[in-house]
């Protein structure tokens, strides 16, 4: 619209000026100038639009994955939801768009937002900025901020009301929810001749979760929060060099290949416990230190660790 209104005023103001000046033939070597300049500008605002959102796109190695697809021989997609926060450029905080009626963003605060979705329902892959990215080291959290995490869930604006990513006023959110669905190989299948006590447990296996949040958080009661930082954060920090791409990949093979592919890992979900053998491999994906919460820096601005599991990446 605000080309349009531009360009509406300029052929207004050249034809008003031909008229005064009487320009000849001779003079509308202008005209072309006035659409280069008009054709400027209206690219350059199409492309501030671009640099203020980013898709997030998920991938098993260079597959897209969807609900109808397994990821890994019988394992599918079930519910994938996360939050991320406190997002940064070049070490400046950045914030994300919001709007008053909570309806066409109502995934997202200045601050935080949830995306994902399950199979079922409703899906948010998008991230709005308040203003155009520039290219540099942008850094941003997978989880929720202490002081959110814990303040009162009856008074919580959205994303943070869904209850289904929370686990109690104590312990807060869950800041990732990964749910699977198991389709066991027909040979696998119990027949008349066999009762269930016959059947090896991972046949009979039929879903295996990944709920990532803070533990080890003390306070009066469940229903009270922590005044103080919880044992285990469990909070990943991520630093990615951005250079104007518009899609943010985030792969999920590094993260689960070692679990779904051992029958005693997979059969075993992963609450959060640093201590539990099917967490160990998925917090080291996540580069998170039990201890605390530790930075996972992908692809540095001067170099590119090849070693380094890509779980996250932009393109």
């Amino acid at each position: 619209m605000s080309s349009f209104i531009y360009i509406t005023s300029l052929s207004t103001h050249f034809r008003r000026l031909k008229k005064s000046l009487a320009l000849s033939p001779a003079h509308l070597w202008i005209w072309p100038l006035v659409c280069l300049l008009v054709a400027c500008s209206d690219g350059s605002e199409a492309q501030s639009a671009q640099n203020k959102s980013l898709r997030v796109v998920l991938m098993w190695h260079d597959k897209t994955v969807t609900c109808n697809e397994p990821l890994l021989a019988q394992w599918h997609l079930a519910q994938l939801q996360f939050y991320l926060s406190n997002f940064t450029l070049n070490g400046q905080p950045i914030t994300l768009k919001t709007d008053a009626d909570l309806e066409t963003l109502s995934h997202q605060q200045k601050n935080l937002l949830l995306l994902g979705g399950d199979c079922q329902g409703k899906e948010n892959w998008t991230i709005d900025f308040e203003k155009p990215l520039i290219p540099g080291l942008m850094g941003f959290e997978l989880g929720v901020p202490f002081k959110l995490n814990h303040s009162n869930p009856l008074k919580a604006l959205p994303p943070l009301n869904q209850s289904d990513m929370f686990w109690t006023w104590q312990q807060g959110y869950k800041f990732l929810r990964l749910d699977l669905n198991k389709t066991n190989q027909p040979n696998s299948a119990v027949t008349t001749n066999q009762t269930t006590a016959n059947i090896p447990l991972a046949s009979l296996q039929t879903g295996w979760q990944f709920h990532l949040g803070s533990i080890g958080c003390q306070s009066a009661s469940v229903m009270r929060a922590p005044l103080k930082a919880c044992r285990y954060p469990n909070r990943a920090k991520v630093e990615l060099a951005y250079q104007g791409e518009q899609k943010l990949i985030l792969d999920l093979a590094p993260l689960l290949t070692t679990v779904l592919n051992d029958d005693k890992l997979s059969q075993q979900a992963c609450m959060s416990d640093p201590q539990s053998l099917s967490c160990q491999p998925l917090f080291n994906a996540l580069g998170i230190n039990s201890a605390s919460e530790a930075a996972l820096r992908l692809k540095p601005l001067d170099s590119d660790i090849s070693d380094t599991p890509k779980m996250w990446r932009f393109n």
